[in-house]
């Protein structure tokens, strides 16, 4: 692939400018096991800041909250840095996010009207329709194939 691919998402087109500036080329596409790995742990080690800034912590393999633990501004720092290591992810996969968050959102659109759980998650109403990402990916890689192909 190229050093400048067709990036949509702002967010993800400066961590892809970052990353060409100050780490210069480096390996891309899907990562090894290890790779998996290691950004796995990348991203669980974020989620687990946003879970304490939130002000939840594990007792005895139950999900407790503390009001007093919960921090505005870690939340908000930990809710960057997650989004931080995700669209490090994609740069290493070449993954143009967005338009697969734009089905993802397009999907989520057609679950209303529905109704709130308990937990206050949206249940999937009578015309729900799952996000299509396969055959988007398959689009993706048509076009990918298509422009080095000439």
């Amino acid at each position: 692939m190229t050093d400048k691919p067709h990036i949509t998402n702002p967010m993800q087109a400066a961590v892809h400018e970052f990353l060409l500036t100050h780490l210069g080329a480096n390996e891309r596409g899907w990562p090894n096991q290890t790779g998996r790995y290691n950004k796995f742990l990348l991203v669980r080690e974020e989620y687990e800041e946003l879970t304490k800034a939130l002000g939840y912590f594990r007792k005895l393999y139950t999900d407790s909250y503390d009001e007093q633990r919960f921090n505005e501004v870690e939340t908000i720092d930990a809710i960057c840095d997650l989004l931080y290591v995700i669209f490090n992810l994609c740069e290493e996969l070449e993954l143009d996010i967005q338009p697969f968050f734009d089905e993802v959102h397009r999907s989520n659109m057609t679950k209303v009207p529905a109704a709130l759980s308990p937990n206050r998650k949206i249940q999937k109403g009578p015309e729900y329709r799952p996000p299509r990402i396969a055959e988007l990916l398959d689009s993706v890689r048509s076009e990918q194939a298509h422009d080095i192909g000439g």
